[in-house]
């Protein structure tokens, strides 16, 4: 009898999280930000990726998104020790992108660019590396040049 009534409150618990799960509001991913009149093209391909990329991924309160592109030269992106960053990282092919030597790896394809939200505790400079087929070695495609704070 005792087993049967646990069995039922834990049917009921199970259920009343369920319902909260589903009434509770949902975390956004972030502000959807459109730059054009017209809706995108539903499935851009490589070259039209390019093109379909919003003009700005600025949101408010938070640091403004650095870019760098895989395929032209870059120059070093300075960066205060303490100082938040973001950054997004386009290619025209499927590979994985670090930035510095241990730091953490994302996957990068021509329609979903590599994203990070870093913040660095010491100074010196930290190498955005493409790994990726065709590469035997990795390819330096961008650099944070990490000062001291001021």
């Amino acid at each position: 009898m005792l087993g049967r009534r646990l069995l039922v409150l834990a049917v009921v618990l199970v259920g009343l999280a369920v319902l909260a799960a589903s009434v509770a509001p949902r975390e956004s991913t972030g502000p959807e930000v459109r730059t054009q009149a017209s809706p995108p093209a539903l499935s851009p391909g490589p070259a039209e990726a390019t093109a379909a990329r919003p003009a700005t991924d600025e949101v408010p309160g938070e640091p403004p998104l650095q870019r760098i592109d895989a395929g032209k030269g870059f120059s070093p992106i300075a960066v205060e020790v303490g100082e938040r960053i973001r950054l997004a990282i386009f290619n025209s092919r499927v590979s994985s992108v670090q930035v510095g030597r241990d730091g953490p790896i994302e996957s990068i394809d021509p329609v979903s660019p590599a994203r990070f939200d870093l913040l660095y505790s010491t100074a010196g400079r930290r190498e955005v590396r493409l790994y990726g087929p065709g590469l035997s070695n990795p390819k330096v495609i961008g650099a944070l040049e990490v000062r001291p704070a001021a």
